[in-house]
């Protein structure tokens, strides 16, 4: 571990054990009294927090060098490397915008897989390199953050129900403002980790991601697929607002969950985004905004 990482995990121990130790303290001097439940939760949630914490980091799904370049062929003067790089077309369309990435020597970049300029690593099913855990949110850890997010949500709400129970049994006014400024802390943090577990719970139930909602331009599949739906859409008799942006990969709020669980289970076998892509793209299952009622309403009508 880097020395870097020594200090970024001193910092997340401080979080959820430094109010923990507070009221410790507070009991042993009478301050305060709190329930053996209290303590319970509190260090169980703590505890686990930091597990999810170093559980979730630095496993997004990083990609690994491609085979081929161990076949790169060189030229006799061995001055030029000449890499040629295939093409990733799926039914004669290239989703991806690129067809490789020279940096990581991969020939073909999977749908969804993105090059993180922070970590100089390529990603499958990049969202974002995320400043809490300082590393990557991919394919492999996304499921992972969520559930460190509740687990460090809860760790914050406890500590700030501590530092309210010292705070109603003392009359030290100096003790007062240092630990109302703590709690001030306390609930900016919580503020910024709740909001932060929201925004990942609405890219699970939509099967988004960040780098997508902000890098529309990057991501041509998205636009492909919301022309090609329309299409579709449109030899099926079927009008729809050109201003709609189709998710492709929203399969539906259940199986969006059973998506982003299944890699806690197996690391090892990539998510099918390709298929998942096209059987979206043909569904039967049709949104279709009914100005006259404005409305949204679900048809099921039969491919033709």
């Amino acid at each position: 571990m880097e020395k870097s990482e020594y200090f970024y995990y001193l910092l997340y121990i401080l979080l959820n054990f430094l109010c923990y130790f507070l009221v410790i303290i507070s009991q042993i001097k009478s301050i305060t009294s709190i329930s053996v439940s209290f303590h319970l939760l509190q260090i169980l949630s703590s505890f686990f927090s930091l597990l999810f914490l170093k559980i979730t980091r630095n496993k997004p799904g990083y990609m690994s060098k491609d085979k081929i370049f161990d076949k790169i062929e060189k030229k006799e003067n061995k001055k030029e490397t000449i890499i040629i790089y295939e093409s990733s077309p799926i039914i004669n369309i290239n989703l991806m915008p690129n067809n490789g990435c020279k940096i990581c020597q991969i020939t073909k970049l999977p749908l969804r897989s993105h090059h993180c300029h922070k970590c100089q690593k390529c990603v499958q099913t990049f969202d974002h390199h995320c400043w809490i855990l300082a590393g990557c949110i991919g394919e492999n850890n996304r499921f992972k953050l969520i559930i460190y997010l509740i687990f460090q949500n809860f760790s914050i709400i406890m500590s700030a129900l501590g530092i309210l129970k010292i705070m109603d049994n003392q009359n030290n006014e100096i003790l007062t403002y240092t630990l109302t400024l703590l709690f001030s802390v306390i609930c900016l943090f919580l503020i910024i980790f709740f909001w932060v577990f929201i925004y990942h719970i609405y890219l699970l139930i939509t099967n988004q991601t960040t780098f997508e909602l902000f890098n529309e331009d990057k991501c041509p599949y998205l636009l492909i697929f919301s022309l090609e739906r329309k299409k579709i859409l449109s030899q099926r008799g079927i009008n729809v607002n050109d201003d709609i942006r189709y998710k492709p990969f929203d399969s539906g709020i259940i199986k969006n969950i059973v998506l982003y669980f299944q890699k806690m289970i197996n690391n090892k076998s990539p998510i099918k985004w390709d298929k998942i892509y096209f059987d979206n793209l043909k569904s039967n299952h049709v949104k279709v905004k009914q100005d006259d009622k404005n409305i949204s309403e679900l048809k099921f009508i039969e491919t033709q």
